[in-house]
């Protein structure tokens, strides 16, 4: 039987063969475990197969493990990739507060107009949202890297912005909210400008594997 972290080709282990192979998105996607993965899901929630392949498939390119500890980068990044896929994708910043009940020091909160990070740079925290979901893959820093292998590596959640400080249940991986973070921080313009080349040249390493399709649209097999 085959591992659940092999549900899908890894496309860093493919032969190189002078071309590329494009994959469509798995209709009949299914994670068996997201605890394999790390990943964090609602437990009274199913995810839509699309964003979970999305996020198998920046985890076989290593982009979680890249990119994980930068949010702007990642937000940008998963919001241009997704349109792309002909998703209406945006970036929103957040206040994350995330907290476990028997794990007491894996809680924290980010993104807060409150907190500093150094040298007097105000905190900020931001994601991805798309089709009513909040894909937030930039926590490596805060929890993975803090608290080890047991911690998740990201998350994917309902976008509950008009249910102020309603904690969503993930299971195992404790409880998280998002809420708009308000005033926004202005110096994301400067980082989003400083990274746009990279934002582009890495969309376009994706595009070279991955074919620029919708996971709803009729598949091509010819």
């Amino acid at each position: 039987m085959a591992d659940s972290l092999d549900i899908i080709p890894n496309p860093l282990q493919k032969e190189d063969t002078g071309h590329f192979f494009r994959y469509n998105f798995t209709s009949n996607f299914k994670m068996e475990d997201n605890k394999d993965w790390g990943l964090a899901t609602p437990v009274d929630t199913e995810i839509p197969n699309y964003l979970l392949e999305i996020f198998v498939r920046f985890f076989k390119l290593n982009y979680i493990w890249m990119y994980g500890g930068r949010c702007v980068f990642m937000a940008k990044l998963l919001r241009r990739i997704l349109r792309l896929h002909g998703y209406e994708a945006h970036t929103r910043q957040v206040i994350i507060t995330y907290e476990h009940e028997t794990k007491k020091d894996w809680g924290f909160q980010m993104g807060s107009p409150q907190n500093f990070m150094g040298e007097q740079e105000l905190d900020v925290h931001m994601v991805c949202v798309v089709d009513g979901y909040i894909l937030d893959f930039a926590v490596l820093p805060h929890l993975w890297q803090r608290q080890g292998m047991q911690a998740p590596i990201a998350f994917i959640g309902k976008d509950d912005t008009f249910t102020a400080f309603a904690m969503q249940d993930f299971g195992f991986y404790g409880k998280a909210t998002w809420l708009p973070r308000k005033p926004r921080n202005l110096n994301t313009k400067h980082w989003e400008y400083e990274n746009k080349d990279e934002e582009k040249e890495v969309t376009s390493q994706y595009f070279k594997i991955y074919s620029m399709t919708r996971h709803d649209q009729k598949r091509d097999f010819n």
